[in-house]
């Protein structure tokens, strides 16, 4: 029983991040619910797309806050976390869209009383493909982060087209 200690350890971690990510998700889905559904609507139309935007812009950005971060200016290299780091939060505000969708496409009674239902079902079922081994740690996962920024620029591009625009707001972003 040499490995139970690290094997604890791991599962330990596993289920705290899995619960983290939940917690992360819902909390996108509660206060930014017209995002998640222009998200979730990128997800649907043009996922490869989304994909490949994401990849793009998360190539650049990383990119860029490596190079920041490797400076010896102070200011700068604070400058480079904060980028990675609202990388990082878009990427997981993109992902809220893709659980959302993948929520509403396993349906559940209360889904209209609770529509973050569908959020949390998506969340269970993308942190479980995302904790399979090799596949969902090499591949899967990195996939849906990258989406998951393209998720969010194309949902900020939407947002910012419609206030440009002058189109009234939606009434209810609970779709």
């Amino acid at each position: 029983m040499p490995y139970l200690g690290s094997t604890v350890f791991f599962v330990v971690l596993a289920a705290t991040l899995s619960l983290a990510l939940t917690g992360w998700l819902l909390l996108t889905r509660a206060l930014t619910p017209r995002f998640v559904v222009a998200a979730r609507d990128a997800w649907a139309r043009r996922p490869l797309s989304t994909l490949l935007l994401g990849a793009v812009l998360g190539a650049g950005a990383t990119l860029v806050g490596v190079v920041l971060l490797k400076t010896g200016l102070p200011i700068l290299r604070l400058g480079g976390g904060l980028l990675l780091g609202a990388l990082l939060l878009a990427s997981l505000a993109g992902l809220t869209g893709l659980a959302e969708l993948v929520g509403a496409r396993l349906p559940g009674r209360h889904d209209d009383a609770s529509p973050w239902r569908r959020t949390l079902r998506g969340a269970l079922v993308l942190e479980a493909s995302f904790v399979t081994p090799l596949l969902g740690w090499l591949a899967w996962l990195p996939l849906a982060l990258l989406g998951g920024l393209g998720a969010s620029a194309q949902a900020a591009g939407a947002r910012l087209a419609q206030r440009l625009s002058g189109a009234p707001e939606p009434a209810d972003a609970q779709a």
